[in-house]
């Protein structure tokens, strides 16, 4: 599988790929086709291989790789003929290839000039980060309840470094890699034998010995006298552009080319679809050109001042001059920044694998290891890796809760003696009306589940608070669920969450009011804690409703299921569900799922018909949208959902193409300005490193006034510049060029530049509020029908309305993820989750995308057994007052031990 990701023109290039071979027979060949033999060029020479490994050391194999040893232990034998391992059944991995790749600048220059040093220090670099990971080593013990996967430290392993890649028109690309293939053994010290490895671990860590791996190839070619610069969160050798490492790039170009025909054909390809792509451009093997002549043909590709550039960036043999480099404490500080933006909780690997990426050439993994030592993190250990959390973010869950344990029991009820209007209210909405209207604690909460009827009793709050003369004022955490569904519903002046938190004239309309938050859920903590403190100055009362057990916020903390859990305040609870009553067992399913019971809701879905396996791509696609088309045909509302975008526009791709057969959309396309939102985190945007990653179409547009710009500005960066410490190099709409201060960044968004083709009959979702030609608001999240195009190109809307061409803040509107579902509802919910959906599916991914639907959901996958596995997970995070807390009871549990045993030394 690819772990790490180098972006190099508009493809991710792997500098680390862990891929396990299946069967025997399969290593024993890819020893001699792929292993074994010497690069792509040329003779019929091998390439030698070197154990490595305490494992290796212990059946006594150093030095060359001999066929016979390696085919050996592939068949589960030693190389004296004996038994391997314990198990030997048809079905186990026989090893794993992890594959270290140098950075392409780094195989440009060994290839051009031939300095074997390079070689060497990639080598070593190779060595010491497998030694690291051989250090991560582990085995199962024990069985049942009591298995447990213990260290071992040891593992076995075979290297084999090659110099090019695959041929493109009978020649190959410079390429340095090196292959260790390890075994799936280790020595279990305790059981004194052999036994399977447990590579789990190993692989969740990838993104770490990648960067591992980097840092010391960095160091090692700094050392070595070749200046190093980063670009984005990987580095090159500087002096050697992206224009001369294209022309050493054409496998990746060949690849590229092959994907953009597929794509066109069959929709977004996935990394590893990428990957098996790769495998069917793959060229013959060829002979006929020794590496003193492939370094002739590569050095003609040269232009003179190519070769000048990569000749001076290797001239010097002696360490060149360090300029003040980041420090390990400042490297670790900005992964930070990073890291616990979005998340309270994060791995220990994550924040070191972060670090080393921001000081590539400066620092390596053990200052890193020191830095974090001694960076006053909280940390626990779960199933084999250290968690960490920060003191402030401890900090803001103790401040959150203080806040709602201080109002207790301080306010008046709001409207105690009001009757609910509505006949058909159940029990438990009117348990929860009454609890509103009673409550006397200045935050209030309701939990519900999806479809459980929460915005129908609200209306009734709503009532009962305005009866007394009280102001209502609601909002929620996106543009669809405020200006949307709230607004549909009667809650006419329902905003976003975030307009309340940064307008001070809409907090001055709050005075004295009942503040409502729904989907409560999606708060962060910092966001909950701001909302608070606006309340208190405004003497405003919180009324919070949501539901925990779906998607949590995109921002660190799970603000809700902490005031839940541990506030100490009366919680009403609505369970029974209302949506699904026109299919009761559709609504059992739903129930299941809301329970936790993702795999029996799976079930009974596939029950009811509603979970469509098909393996082929094509025709999976083509009974969604055949079903999707006929649901629309019958009249119902339909929602398409997707856990990842690369499915889900493979799903918009299918649709359009049947929209068209069917006469619905327009043969005839125009191509758009779509702005694709980076997601970056506010130090990424800080990094002026981060803006030279490949040939990126980045683009800045201010969200707020800033010194010297004006919001709704729109800045196009400049690539081939190099970066100052704190700006960037962009130019303007008139042309005009400027330096970006990139300590403003939070005043701007980051966006990739991309086209969108649209046609007459096309439904388009906004993806950022702004206004049209015309100067009415569009919202985030509105959908709408383009009917045609105006003479100057402009984009007709089925409102009557226009969007200017430059826009760019669209996408197509026929899927949605499920992050972005919650708190919608239409007759018919289509699923489309494949494998390629698995990183993003969880239990709560799969409550909130089969709840959306009134009378069906189905869902179309290529794997059930796969699918049940992933929507299993239970993708809740853990608190930071959690870790803090475990930390401090195992520190008094140590400190007891050491007391303990102090006293029974003394006694005797």
């Amino acid at each position: 599988m690819p772990v790490g990701k180098k972006y190099f023109g508009c493809r991710f290039i792997t500098m680390l790929r862990i891929t396990h071979s299946k069967n025997a027979a399969g290593a024993a060949k890819y020893f001699d086709e792929g292993l074994q033999r010497a690069d792509y060029f040329a003779t019929n020479e091998h390439t030698l291989g070197e154990w490595g490994g305490k494992a290796a050391a212990r059946l006594g194999l150093a030095g060359e790789v001999q066929k016979e040893d390696f085919v050996a232990l592939c068949h589960n034998r030693k190389p004296d003929g004996s038994k391997l391992n314990p198990r030997n059944s048809d079905r186990r991995k026989v090893g794993y290839d992890f594959t270290f790749s140098v950075p392409k600048s780094a195989s440009v220059a060994y290839a051009v000039t031939g300095d074997e040093r390079i070689r060497q220090a990639f080598e070593k670099s190779v060595e010491e980060t497998m030694r690291e990971i051989e250090g991560n080593m582990r085995t199962q013990v024990g069985q049942g309840k009591d298995k447990q996967h213990a260290v071992t430290g040891e593992m076995l392993w075979a290297s084999f470094t090659h110099r090019t890649s695959r041929p493109v028109d009978g020649i190959p690309d410079p390429h340095l890699h090196r292959h260790c293939f390890a075994i799936n053994t280790t020595w279990n010290e305790q059981a004194e034998r052999f036994q399977a490895g447990e590579f789990g671990n190993i692989k969740q860590m990838a993104s770490y010995y990648e960067a591992a791996f980097e840092s010391r190839m960095a160091m090692q070619m700094r050392q070595l006298g070749y200046p190093i610069e980063r670009r984005g969160l990987s580095w090159e050798i500087q002096g050697i552009e992206d224009q001369t490492l294209k022309k050493f790039s054409r496998r990746t170009a060949m690849i590229e080319n092959a994907a953009a025909k597929e794509q066109a054909k069959n929709g977004s390809l996935s990394a590893r679809q990428k990957e098996k792509l790769g495998a069917l451009t793959r060229a013959r093997k060829l002979v006929g050109q020794s590496w003193e002549k492939l370094r002739q043909i590569w050095r003609s590709w040269l232009s003179g001042d190519e070769a000048k550039a990569i000749a001076r960036a290797g001239a010097r043999e002696v360490a060149v001059e360090k300029k003040k480099g980041i420090s390990a404490g400042e490297a670790v500080g900005r992964a930070q920044l990073h890291l616990f933006q979005r998340k309270s909780v994060v791995k220990d690997y994550l924040l070191k694998a972060e670090a080393l990426k921001r000081g590539y050439g400066d620092i390596l993994p053990e200052d890193v290891r020191q830095a974090v030592d001694q960076g006053g993190f909280h940390q626990r250990e779960v199933n084999g890796h250290n968690l960490l959390t920060t003191r402030e973010a401890v900090e803001e869950e103790v401040q959150l809760l203080a806040c709602v344990r201080e109002g207790r029991g301080r306010e008046f009820p709001l409207n105690a003696g009001y009757t609910p209007k509505a006949e058909y209210l159940n029990e438990e909405q009117r348990a929860a009306i009454k609890h509103a209207l009673t409550d006397t604690n200045h935050v209030t909460i309701i939990a519900g589940g999806a479809g459980t009827g929460k915005t129908t009793l609200m209306k009734e709050v709503r009532d009962g608070i305005e009866a007394r003369g009280k102001k209502f004022i609601g909002f929620a955490p996106s543009a669809a669920a405020s200006r949307g569904v709230m607004r549909e519903e009667g809650f006419d002046k329902a905003d976003t969450l975030a307009q309340l938190l940064h307008n001070p004239k809409m907090q001055e309309q709050c005075r004295d009011s009942v503040i409502w938050v729904d989907e409560a859920g999606l708060v962060g903590v910092k966001d909950m804690n701001k909302l608070f403190a606006i309340a208190k100055q405004q003497k405003a009362r919180l009324l919070l409703t949501g539901d925990s057990r779906q998607h949590s916020s995109v921002a660190a903390g799970d603000a809700l299921r902490i005031l839940e859990q541990e506030a100490g305040i009366p919680v009403a609870r609505v369970r029974k569900i209302q949506r699904q009553n026109r299919n009761l067992s559709y609504k059992m399913a739903v129930g299941m799922a809301a329970e936790g019971k993702a795999d029996a809701a799976l079930l009974k879905l596939d029950r009811m018909g509603d979970v469509v396996e098909i393996a082929d791509g094509s025709q999976r696609l083509e009974r969604l949208v055949g079903d999707y088309a006929a649901s629309a045909a019958d009249g119902k509302s339909a929602l398409i959902v997707s856990p990842t975008h690369i499915e889900g526009r493979n799903v918009t791709d299918a649709l359009r193409q049947r929209l068209k057969r069917d006469g619905q959309l327009a043969e005839e396309e125009r191509t758009f300005l779509q702005l694709k939102n980076t997601s970056w985190t506010e130090e990424h945007k800080t990094d002026p490193y981060h803006y030279r990653a490949g040939n990126q179409a980045l683009a800045l547009e201010f969200h707020q006034n800033a010194e010297g710009h004006r919001k709704g500005e729109r800045w196009q960066v400049e690539q081939n510049d190099l970066p100052q410490l704190h700006s960037i190099a962009a130019r303007g709409a008139k042309g005009e060029r400027q330096q970006i201060d990139l300590q403003q960044a939070e005043r701007f968004t980051v966006y990739r530049q991309q086209e969108l083709p649209l046609a007459a009959g096309d439904r388009i979702r906004v993806t950022k509020g702004g206004k049209t030609r015309e100067g009415t608001r569009v919202n985030n999240g509105d959908i709408f029908t383009v009917t045609g195009f105006t003479r100057a190109g402009h984009i007709k809307l089925h409102t009557g309305r226009t969007l200017d061409k430059e826009f760019g803040h669209l996408t197509h509107g026929y899927v949605t993820t499920s992050h972005s579902s919650q708190g919608k509802t239409v007759d018919h919910v289509f699923i489309a989750q494949s494998s390629q959906s698995v990183p993003a599916s969880s239990q709560q991914q799969f409550y909130v995308s089969i709840s959306r639907g009134r009378e069906r959901a189905r869902i179309y996958t290529d794997d059930k057994r796969a699918l049940e596995r992933a929507v299993t997970r239970d993708d809740q995070r853990m608190t930071a007052r959690e870790v803090a807390e475990v930390e401090h009871r195992d520190k008094i549990v140590a400190e007891q031990a050491r007391v303990k045993q102090q006293q029974l030394q003394s006694s005797k």
